[in-house]
Formats: structure tokens, C-alpha cells, sequence
């Protein structure tokens, strides 16, 4: 996925065109060519960052920063990609079906432990 499809993804999310955002940003629709081969300006970059309410990292698709010392496993890292490309709402869906599946969990834990 390059730079151009994350920023169209959070567009879509955001029922906005790339050329809108190109527009309320003061940004030439040239500069879509160089998106889609990986190349942005970080004057734009940063716009866009800002204006679409996400990271460098993710747009740049870069690794995922540990801010703790809690190391993500792959899986954990796969999900979390996944999440971050989805809009909003899809989010609070995936935020309410991981409530539920964890307290299906926590429940059968219990029993688990009531019959041990």
C-alpha cells in the first residue's frame, strides 16, 4: 500500500475526495503522482497529517513505535494495522465485538475455575 492509498483510505473514511483534501490544504493535484510512488514533502506530509488527524508513521507505513515497554506480538501488530485502516464506525464495531469476544472469555474462565 503506498502513501497515496493510506491517505485515499482516510479520505474515504472521512467522506472526502484526495482532491478535496489537496484542495483545503493549498496542494497541488500534481503531486497525487508522487504519492502513488511513495514520495510526499514533508510540508504536505504534515498537512495532511494534521488535517486527516493521523500519524507519519502510519501514512509512511513504518513500524509500530513501542511507547511502553510491552512488546506487540504479531498478531497484536497485524490487528492493530487493520484497526488503523478502519473508518470510525468500523472501529467502534471492532471496539465492541473485542468487549464482547472478552467477556465470553472471562466468563468461560470462571467456570473454569468453579469446576477445577
Amino acid at each position: 500500500m503506498t502513501i497515496y492509498d493510506r491517505i485515499a483510505g482516510l479520505c474515504e473514511s472521512q467522506n472526502i475526495s484526495v482532491n478535496a483534501l489537496s484542495t483545503a490544504l493549498n496542494i497541488s493535484n500534481g503531486n497525487h503522482a508522487t504519492w502513488k510512488k511513495g514520495n510526499i514533502k514533508v510540508e504536505h506530509l504534515l498537512k495532511i497529517c494534521n488535517y486527516l488527524q493521523t500519524s507519519a508513521d502510519y501514512l509512511l507505513d513504518l513500524p509500530i513505535k513501542q511507547v511502553t515497554n510491552v512488546k506487540l506480538s504479531e498478531n497484536e501488530s497485524i490487528l492493530l494495522s487493520f484497526f488503523r485502516e478502519c473508518s470510525d464506525n468500523s472501529q467502534k464495531i471492532l471496539l465492541d465485538l473485542a468487549e464482547h469476544y472478552s467477556k465470553q472469555d472471562e466468563s468461560a474462565r470462571k467456570k473454569e475455575k468453579k469446576s477445577v
